[in-house]
């Protein structure tokens, strides 16, 4: 074969001449959205305009003319803002770290497990540690470490100049030091070549033990500045400072919060630092955490988004030089787990990863789908990092430098969340920083607001979460959530106030409780909550509505029993004589309307039983109103109060029982 023979790429693939631009023109907005309109069968095209937690309303159409100027402003990776990576070559040259847990306190279980992991399957270890200086941390996996012994002991073996170890301090940061110095020179590893972070990072201990010291960074328990500088000193590779804002995420934030919250952080740190260190030394000693849920193209671009606005920092601070200053974690969104299908995790992890990748992460640290309410065990730490390990090695992600660029929605969403979370980081530094916004409050009532939108949402099935709210299989069994050792309080050296304290509970647990409720209930009576599906008319009149009656029920494991009928009239004696509470019925709006006598005079005659119909027709709804045994249900409506609600009536009323 002559190797200077030219293909026609083209031809080869299709066996023809094919001209791209004749074949597949470009469409203008105008063609698209007539096409959309078309679709929509008389809904105006707004009706598809989406608003997100963020408060940033998301068009069905983004195309090219809208986003031209953007477009052509975007850089290369690794220029101007880092918009794209602080890599040029992203990770066709060097992968992210898979920086797991290990999830054991005890420093021995700790140390065999992560030599174990690291040889099968890691290549970094994340770990929280509580120190000394009691449980500051509340953290339920955090690693005990109250001696040196017990820092040789857990970490005995593992070459931090091979293996990163990412080591989070809760307190105590100068006896941490001491630890490490004392350990790089009996395992013989040069301080110089020391990898990974070993961090301190006292807002989030603020933040997580709900207290604030009265001396605020310099308090004698923590001495922080005095361990940074020690560390920088001593270990000039190692990360050292900390912005964990991944505690937002898991207190429900959204995307904005997170980003205005963590780049606050970072500038308390470097204005309480800098009369230490310089500025340029102190933007190249941070790491930054932040959490990755379910929303796959919000949290690639919050990663997209921080770069850019801490470039925006850093110029402030007069750092202009282009060199990866910072390092950023991402970790599965614990807000989102859910104990009720707890292989769904495995899934909603993946997602996350995956998002966290091609947002430019550093180092992943992936949640074990049973990390909640148990110990994870080799097979759940197996399947986390497997998740990593296939991205890694079956996406072909790696030869895509910036897989998100050019994306008409993704640039565009950058650019928003920049400007609200930019907008949101002044207001925290008007009311004069993070840590005086939080003895304010600030943060935990914004936070509070989205949070409680969230759970609404959630109780509407508008938001869903897969095992919670929708496709609930419901076991029985709903474990309880693992918690922290109870140790005594922290021996505080100075006087510290109690500030507003965040919610850290996940979105599902009310959910949870309720199916513990119903679950007990059924251990007590020897049978679940039972509905009398009744279903009138042609399966294709009543199968809709049916379903989703079904599923609606299921939410809390009510069991229901469908019987379908020609007629209402006939149902009228299996309704008389089922021993179920609750009687549901399904079909179409004609069909409730056609029969409105029936339905009157079916509910009137079984005053003992709840009726509930599924759908809401406005005039079957104003000829039925006066029914006080009588419910709607539909799309939409509140499922979590209407089945909470109808169990403690029907089911734990004494009037009922």
């Amino acid at each position: 074969m002559d190797l200077k023979t030219e293909f026609n790429t083209e031809k080869l693939m299709t066996g023809k001449n094919i001209n791209i631009e004749k074949e597949f023109p470009q469409e203008s907005f105008d063609v698209w959205k007539e096409k959309v309109i078309k679709d929509l069968k008389g809904k105006p095209f707004d009706s598809l305009k989406t608003e997100t937690y963020e408060g940033i309303t998301l068009s069905p159409l983004y195309d090219f003319e809208g986003t031209k100027k953007l477009i052509e402003k975007i850089p290369y990776p690794s220029q101007i803002n880092f918009r794209r990576g602080f890599k040029a070559s992203g990770y066709s040259l060097k992968d992210w770290e898979i920086a797991q847990g290990i999830y054991l306190t005890s420093p021995k279980a700790f140390n065999e497990t992560a030599l174990h992991d690291l040889r099968e399957r890691i290549n970094s270890v994340s770990v929280k540690i509580n120190g000394l200086n009691g449980k500051l941390l509340r953290d339920k996996f955090s690693l005990q470490v109250k001696s040196y012994n017990d820092f040789k002991t857990a970490f005995h073996g593992i070459d931090f100049s091979r293996a990163p170890a990412h080591l989070a301090f809760s307190s105590d940061y100068i006896k941490f030091y001491d630890y490490l110095n004392r350990f790089s020179d009996e395992e013989k590893i040069s301080a110089e070549n020391f990898r990974g972070s070993f961090t301190a990072d006292p807002i989030s201990t603020f933040i997580t033990a709900g207290k604030l010291p009265q001396s605020e960074l310099n308090d004698d328990s923590l001495k922080f500045a005095d361990y940074v500088k020690v560390m920088s000193e001593r270990f000039p590779p190692a990360r050292t400072i900390g912005v964990d804002a991944s505690i937002y995420g898991a207190a429900g934030a959204n995307a904005v919060h997170e980003l205005a919250f963590a780049i606050a952080t970072g500038v308390e740190y470097f204005n309480f630092l800098n009369n230490k260190l310089s500025n340029e030394t102190i933007a190249k000693k941070i790491k930054f955490s932040f959490s990755i849920g379910a929303n796959f193209f919000m949290e690639i671009t919050k990663l997209r988004a921080f770069r850019i606005l801490w470039d925006s920092v850093l110029a402030g601070f007069g750092i202009k030089e282009k060199i990866q200053r910072v390092l950023v974690e991402v970790r599965s969104s614990q807000f989102t787990q859910t104990f009720t299908e707890p292989y769904s995790n495995m899934l909603r992890v993946t997602t996350e990863a995956m998002a966290g990748v091609i947002g430019g992460a550093d180092l992943i640290h992936v949640a074990p789908f049973n990390v909640g309410f148990e110990i994870p065990d080799e097979f759940s730490r197996r399947i986390a990092a497997n998740v990593q390990i296939i991205i890694r090695e079956e996406t072909s992600v790696r030869e895509v430098i910036d897989a998100a660029a050019g994306s008409y929605y993704v640039e565009t969403l950058t650019d928003e969340l920049v400007s609200k979370a930019w907008t949101l980081f002044q207001s925290i530094e008007e009311n004069g920083g993070m840590i005086k916004s939080l003895k304010k409050g600030i943060p935990q009532k914004l936070i509070a607001e989205v949070r409680e939108r969230k759970i609404t949402d959630l109780k509407k099935r508008k938001l869903s979460l897969i095992g919670t709210n929708v496709y609930v299989k419901n076991s029985g069994e709903i474990p309880e959530e693992v918690q922290p050792e109870k140790t005594a309080d922290t021996a505080f050296t100075n006087s510290w106030d109690e500030i507003e304290p965040f919610d850290f509970s996940r979105a599902s647990e009310i959910f949870e409780e309720l199916l513990k409720s119903v679950n007990n209930y059924a251990m007590e009576h020897g049978n679940f909550p039972g509905v009398e599906g009744i279903a009138v008319g042609k399966i294709s009149d009543y199968k809709p509505r049916a379903d989703f009656s079904r599923a609606l029920f299921e939410t809390a494991a009510f069991k229901m029993n469908l019987t379908p009928f020609e007629n209402l009239r006939d149902a009228e004696e299996t309704v008389r004589k089922s021993s179920r509470k609750i009687i549901l019925l399904a079909s179409t709006d004609k069909i409730y309307l056609d029969s409105i006598s029936q339905l009157k005079n079916l509910i009137a005659s079984n005053k003992t039983k709840t009726f509930v119909i599924a759908g809401r027709p406005p005039e079957v709804v104003s000829e039925l109103q006066n029914f006080k045994n009588l419910h709607f249900i539909f799309a939409g409506m509140n499922v979590y109060d209407f089945l909470k609600k109808l169990f403690e009536t029907k089911f734990l009323s004494k009037e009922n029982v």
